[in-house]
């Protein structure tokens, strides 16, 4: 906290998530591939900072808002071998992007400075991925919207 009504959050984590194509692309069509294929894996670092504002901190129940920003790294992917066997090697080239965050959320003591919490997050992750497929000398551009919702329940100390 850096006021009583003002308080810091910092997360970091990273996570697994399949990265589709929404709908037909006409470019992926003409090489085979059919409609809303997984193209590729990913895993994403996403360390976010949080502004938020508790309402009551007085009170035994205290509800929070915050808004902040994320930076998104992607990384360690893989093409998925239904892309790769429609139209050959494919070399991602994953880039980090800015996003930003938003959150609500409530504390609620439990005595001898003992509190819990449960909160729920919006993190805007997207980015621009091109693909290379080799075997066409052909590059696209893939707008990548991994948009988590993350919900959290923790028990937290005040000293």
């Amino acid at each position: 906290m850096i006021t009583p009504h003002f308080g810091l959050e910092v997360i970091a984590g990273i996570t697994q998530h399949d990265i589709s194509i929404d709908g037909a692309d006409p470019v992926l069509t003409s090489l085979g591939v059919s409609d809303n294929p997984k193209i590729f894996g990913v895993w994403v670092l996403s360390p976010t900072v949080a502004l938020q504002y508790h309402f009551t901190p007085e009170r035994k129940v205290r509800p929070y808002a915050g808004f902040g920003v994320n930076y998104t790294a992607m990384l360690w992917n893989d093409s998925t071998k239904g892309l790769e066997s429609a139209v050959g090697s494919v070399e991602i080239d994953t880039r980090p992007a800015w996003g930003w965050a938003a959150q609500v959320g409530v504390d609620c003591d439990l005595g001898n400075n003992c509190f819990a919490n449960l909160d729920l997050k919006y993190i805007d992750m997207e980015t621009t991925v091109p693909l290379h497929v080799r075997s066409v000398g052909a590059s696209l551009r893939v707008n990548t919207d991994v948009n988590p919702w993350v919900s959290g329940a923790g028990l937290g100390y005040r000293f």
